[in-house]
C-alpha cells in the first residue's frame, strides 16, 4: 500500500506541474510538499518547464540563502531549476546578483551558471556584481572566463572591462625554494595559465577587444606584465632588474620560448594586441609604442622594436633614430630585437642613414670593453693560446661579422669580407 500511495503522489506532482495556470490553492499544496516531502521534491523539479514557479520561488523568499525553510537539499533542486530557467526569468536573475551577501560558493557557482544563461545584453548588468565577489569563484575560472569570452565575441568587451580588469590583477607573489635556490616567484592571477592563454590569445578575442577597447587593455596587460616582474623579483632581493629582460630570448614567436612561462602570457597578449591595434588605429597605437621605444624597462622596450620592424611604413622615423643611436649596436639586453631591426629595416633607410650603419659597424665595439671582457675571459679560464690583443682582434673581427650578417644582402665587396 505504501508504495501504491508513493507512487500515486508521484503521478499527482507529475500531472500538477503541467498545469499553466498557477492558482493560489496549487501554490499553497506545492509549497508545502517541498517543505514536508523531500522524497517527492525531485519528482517536482524533474523536467518542470513552466518558469513561473521560478517567480512565485522568489516572491516566497525560497532563493534567499538565509531561508530556514529551505534545506540543503531543496536549495539544491531550486538553483538547479533557476540555471534552466534562467533565460525567461532575467530579472530574477539581476535581482539575486544584487541581493546576495554570501561567501557561499555553491550559491554563487549555481549563479553564474544562471547569469551564463542569459543573453549577453542582460548578463553584462551583473558585471560589477561579479566584480565583486570574484574571490568566491576561484573553483569557477573557466566559467568566468566562458562569460567574459562571450560577452567580448557580443561586442561587450568595454562594458566586461570591470571583470577582464580584476581576472588580470596579479596576485601576490608566492616564492619556493629548494635549498638555496630560489625559483618561480608565481604572481599572474589565481587562473591557470592554460585557462588564460586559451580564452585571451585566440585572433576573435584579440579582434573584439581592439574593437572596443583597445587602451584599457593594453594598459591593463601591461600593468599585469610589470607588477607580475616587479614581485618576482622583489622576493628574490634582485635590484635594477627594469633593465634586464634576458628570461624571454625573442619578442616574435621562435620556438625558443614557452607560452607556459610564467610571464610569457602577458608579453605574449601586449605583443598580439599591439600588432592588432596598429593595424586599425594607427595614431593612438603609435603613441604606445613611441613610449615604450623609451620606456625604463627593457621587455617594452624590445616590444616596440619589434612592433616597428613588422610596421616599417608607420614607423620611419622612430627606425630612423634607433639606427642613429650607436649605443644600440653593443646593446646586448636588446640584442635580438635590434639585430631583426637590422635585417628587416637596412633596406629602408635613405642614403646618409644607410652609410651611417655602415660606418658604425665598421668603427667595431669600444675597444676598451672589448679589452676588460678579454682580460676577465683569459683569467677566468686560463686561455694563453693566443695574446690578449689577438683575442681583442678576433672578438672585434666576429662583432662586425655579426652583425653586417644581417645586412649581406645590401653590403658592397669591401664590407662583405667578414
Amino acid at each position: 500500500m505504501n508504495n501504491i500511495d508513493f507512487l500515486a503522489k508521484v503521478e499527482t506532482i507529475n500531472e500538477l506541474k503541467k498545469i499553466e495556470e498557477i492558482t493560489p490553492d496549487l501554490i499553497e499544496f506545492i509549497i508545502k510538499v517541498l517543505k514536508t516531502s523531500p522524497e517527492l521534491r525531485r519528482y517536482f523539479f524533474e523536467n518542470l518547464n513552466n518558469y513561473n514557479w521560478a517567480n512565485i520561488f522568489y516572491e516566497k523568499d525560497f532563493f534567499k540563502f538565509g531561508n530556514i525553510e529551505v534545506d540543503k537539499e531543496l536549495r539544491f533542486y531550486l538553483l538547479r531549476y533557476l540555471v534552466d530557467t534562467a533565460s525567461n526569468v532575467p530579472d530574477i536573475i539581476l535581482g539575486l546578483c544584487a541581493e546576495y551577501d554570501t561567501e557561499d560558493k555553491e550559491i554563487w557557482h549555481y549563479l553564474l551558471n544562471a547569469i551564463l544563461n542569459l543573453p549577453a545584453n542582460s548578463a553584462i548588468n551583473t558585471i560589477d556584481h561579479i566584480t565583486k565577489n570574484i574571490d568566491n569563484f576561484k573553483s569557477d575560472g573557466y566559467l568566468l572566463l566562458e562569460l567574459v569570452s562571450k560577452f567580448i565575441k557580443e561586442g561587450l568587451a568595454k562594458e566586461a572591462l570591470p571583470l577582464i580588469k580584476r581576472i588580470l590583477e596579479p596576485k601576490p607573489a608566492e616564492i619556493h625554494k629548494y635549498n638555496e635556490y630560489v625559483f618561480n616567484a608565481h604572481s599572474l592571477p589565481g587562473l591557470s595559465l592554460d585557462s588564460l592563454r586559451r580564452l585571451f590569445l585566440k585572433d576573435e578575442i584579440i579582434d573584439g577587444l581592439v574593437k572596443k577597447c583597445p587602451a584599457e587593455i593594453v594598459k591593463s596587460i601591461e600593468n599585469l606584465l610589470i607588477m607580475s616582474l616587479k614581485m618576482q623579483y622583489d622576493l628574490k632581493k634582485i635590484i635594477d632588474w627594469e633593465g634586464s629582460a634576458f628570461w624571454r630570448r625573442a619578442i616574435e614567436d621562435t620556438g625558443q620560448d614557452h607560452i607556459y612561462h610564467l610571464d610569457d602570457f602577458p608579453l605574449v597578449f601586449l605583443r598580439d594586441l599591439l600588432e592588432k591595434w596598429i593595424t586599425v588605429e594607427i595614431k593612438e597605437a603609435q603613441d604606445i609604442v613611441r613610449l615604450y621605444l623609451n620606456s625604463k624597462y627593457i621587455i617594452l622596450r624590445r616590444v616596440a622594436l619589434h612592433i616597428i620592424r613588422i610596421n616599417p611604413n608607420k614607423f620611419q622615423n622612430e627606425i630612423n633614430k634607433e639606427f642613429l643611436e650607436t649605443s644600440n649596436y653593443d646593446n646586448t639586453f636588446i640584442h635580438h630585437e635590434f639585430f631583426m631591426l637590422l635585417q628587416d629595416c637596412f633596406k629602408t633607410l635613405q642614403e646618409n642613414i644607410h652609410n651611417f650603419v655602415l660606418s658604425t659597424i665598421n668603427n667595431g665595439p669600444d675597444i676598451n670593453k672589448v679589452r676588460e671582457s678579454v682580460q676577465w675571459w683569459m683569467n677566468e679560464y686560463k686561455q694563453i693560446e693566443k695574446t690578449e690583443d689577438e683575442y681583442i682582434a678576433h672578438r672585434i673581427e666576429l662583432w662586425k661579422r655579426d652583425r653586417f650578417w644581417m645586412i649581406k644582402d645590401y653590403l658592397g665587396n669591401k664590407d662583405r669580407k667578414y
